[in-house]
């Protein structure tokens, strides 16, 4: 059984794992990123007009404590479709990375005054600033600064698969293969990341760097599935 080094949130590994199992992978849980909710009075932007969500953690948020009418531009599919739950959000735009949503907000924006009050609903940690936006922290996120035995052990025996899906968590999992001596372990495995911006980073270090066409999480999936079937037809299986 081939394994799959899982890099998420503990609660997001978990779903992946059971999705992994099924598919006939053993999946290696290696959560680089821990979420806290910050106490929040939403009752603050009742005259908000417009709302921005990068992450899906803010969408949960939003999505189960927004209690006003408002428009929103939102980052994925799987983000919008949680923050649909509220029946006060009326999604205006998706767009696949936070770049691309910048850029369309910033059009979509351009000459209207701070009163219209755009609200950026984020983490404590960004990448992409929305500076024509009012931001506001509702969560913060910690990276971990440790690898669990069973995690060291299953990398120092090689990991067929590494999947990727943000570059704060890309470049923390080098930051402790570092740490613990193993970049070297990861160079025969195939790292699937969300999107090329991701994926950089690694391809110093292992010999295979896949990523989709379009940064969706169900695209690794995909990716992953039909690598393993493209190495199948090469070796003379299935």
């Amino acid at each position: 059984m081939q394994k799959i080094l899982l890099t998420r949130s503990v609660d997001e590994n978990e779903i992946l794992s059971r999705e992994l199992l099924e598919l006939g992978f053993e999946p290696i849980s290696a959560p680089m990123i821990v979420y806290k909710i910050l106490p929040y009075d939403f009752s603050l932007f009742q005259n908000a007009t417009d709302i921005i969500i990068t992450s899906k953690f803010a969408a949960k948020i939003i999505a189960d404590n927004y209690p006003y009418n408002v428009n929103c531009y939102i980052v994925g599919e799987e983000s919008a479709n949680i923050t649909k739950r509220n029946i006060h959000i009326n999604i205006e735009y998706i767009a696949d990375t936070a770049d691309e949503l910048k850029e369309y907000c910033k059009a979509k924006f351009a000459g209207v005054s701070s009163a219209s009050k755009i609200i950026y609903f984020s983490g404590n940690i960004i990448t992409v600033p929305f500076e024509y936006a009012d931001k506001h922290v509702i969560y913060e996120v910690e990276y971990t600064d440790r690898l669990e035995k069973n995690v060291i052990t299953a990398i120092e025996n090689e990991v067929n698969y590494i999947l990727l899906y943000s570059k704060n968590c890309a470049a923390n999992l080098i930051k402790l293969l570092k740490q613990y001596n193993l970049l070297q372990n990861i160079q025969n495995s195939v790292v699937i990341a969300l999107s090329s911006r991701v994926a950089s980073e690694y391809e110093r270090y292992a010999s295979c760097v896949l990523f989709p066409h379009r940064p969706k999480a169900v695209e690794i999936i995909k990716l992953l599935i039909d690598y393993g079937k493209g190495n199948q037809r090469k070796s003379g299986g299935g």
